[in-house]
């Protein structure tokens, strides 16, 4: 209890604290057998597919700028916001390899940095650029008064104040998020022990280890040939067919991974490992049953609502707080466009935009540009079914109507 209350008031992830904000937790739920890295940490197949699918899919969604006039959805491609968030944020990179590489470290490590250059070096001047930055070497720094960075690299420490750094904060406190990483360090232990089990399990498959049981009493000399003996046999032998003399017997002592439940342990890892990270098991290649939905189509689904869209608005609201200046703030809205992900099947596409057609919903143009045909003559004009009619249109000619048959009469 002591223990427990001394470290909570030095500082932890999910509390608020002066000094350099901690992103890994000061107690451990299990005792660390190894020391996790991200390194070792990736060399784990299902904490690499599970980062590699949450940062690929989200910069693979452009992002698009909206003019904020009479509630027009107008992009603005000729805007410099434009081309920063969505052509190219730097000289070096493409948007999908920028936006991957900080949602990577944000989804791993628990903050997303890049270093932000703006007009004439001006706090409050357009953001001209961005360059990604590796979560291991900054520190977010708060003194009470003034957050600001502190970037290690190359032997020196640089600060940065935060109106030239790019902050995308996970879970955690108010400075900084948690390291899932650290978080999910006993998780992470589990699955490599269990690794190492198999490797090292499935390495001597050629070479078993048993006992030679003899009905005589063997001497030194004769004990020590006969080891040597059966030693050549099991490295040398081609076929696994050993061939006993003289009475012996050979009771192999390795167990299989059925008996071991090595297998059941390495599945069970790559389901835990999936739920640290919000990643349907299956979408990582594992053939685990699922009662989640009625298939694939509604995993999917699901994926997109509750781990796809809050990171999405995580991001965007990042932009807007850290990135847009009070001008482009006003005139301008930034969205991250997921139409790609949530594109049905041609045929359900067609009934979608038939129903809005008719109902006056979009126009014909507007449904060729989704589906990226060009325009046609006379296809910006919106139509509505004729025997749609406004209530008080037919309560107004129903006392026409009345007001006819009383004048002539």
């Amino acid at each position: 209890m002591f223990l427990s209350s001394f470290f909570s008031s030095i500082g932890n992830p999910f509390s608020d604290s002066k000094g350099v904000q901690r992103t890994e937790p000061m107690l451990q739920l299990v005792p660390r057998k190894r020391q996790t890295s991200e390194e070792t940490a990736l060399q784990i197949s299902s904490v690499m597919a599970c980062t590699t699918l949450l940062a690929e899919t989200v910069a693979s969604m452009p992002i698009f700028v909206y003019r904020n006039d009479s509630g027009n959805r107008d992009l603005a491609r000729e805007t410099e916001l434009w081309k920063l968030l969505h052509d190219g944020p730097n000289e070096f990179m493409t948007p999908v390899e920028f936006w991957s590489q900080v949602i990577f470290n944000m989804v791993l490590r628990g903050n997303g940095y890049a270093r932000l250059k703006r007009e004439a070096n001006d706090p409050s001047g357009q953001v001209l650029s961005m360059m990604p930055l590796n979560a291991q070497q900054v520190k977010t720094i708060y003194d009470g008064s003034i957050l600001r960075y502190e970037y290690l690299h190359d032997g020196e420490s640089e600060k940065i104040a935060k109106e030239f750094m790019f902050h995308l904060k996970g879970v955690g406190g108010r400075f900084a998020g948690a390291s899932k990483l650290d978080m999910m360090a006993a998780t992470i232990s589990e699955a490599a022990d269990a690794q190492e089990t198999a490797s090292t399990l499935f390495g001597n498959a050629n070479k078993p280890s048993g006992i030679l049981s003899s009905e005589g009493t063997l001497d030194k000399e004769q004990r020590e040939r006969l080891q040597t003996t059966f030693y050549e046999m099991a490295n040398g032998s081609q076929s696994g067919l050993y061939v006993l003399e003289g009475g012996l017997s050979y009771t192999p002592l390795t167990l299989t991974p059925a008996e071991t439940q090595l297998l059941e342990t390495r599945r069970f890892s790559v389901e835990e490992i999936c739920r640290w990270f919000g990643v349907p098991s299956v979408l990582v290649g594992s053939n685990s049953a699922t009662t989640w939905g009625s298939g694939i189509e509604q995993i999917i689904l699901g994926f997109q609502k509750f781990t796809l869209l809050p990171l999405c608005r995580r991001i965007e609201q990042a932009v807007r707080a850290r990135i847009m200046t009070p001008e482009e703030f006003t005139l301008y809205t930034v969205e991250i466009s997921m139409d790609n992900l949530l594109r049905a099947t041609m045929k359900e596409r067609m009934e979608i935009h038939g129903k809005a057609i008719q109902y006056g919903v979009e126009t014909v143009n507007e449904a060729r540009q989704y589906e990226n045909l060009p325009p046609v003559e006379g296809g910006d004009v919106n139509f509505a079914q004729s025997a749609l009619r406004p209530i008080s249109a037919l309560a107004k000619a129903t006392v026409d109507q009345k007001t006819k048959e009383s004048d002539s009469v």
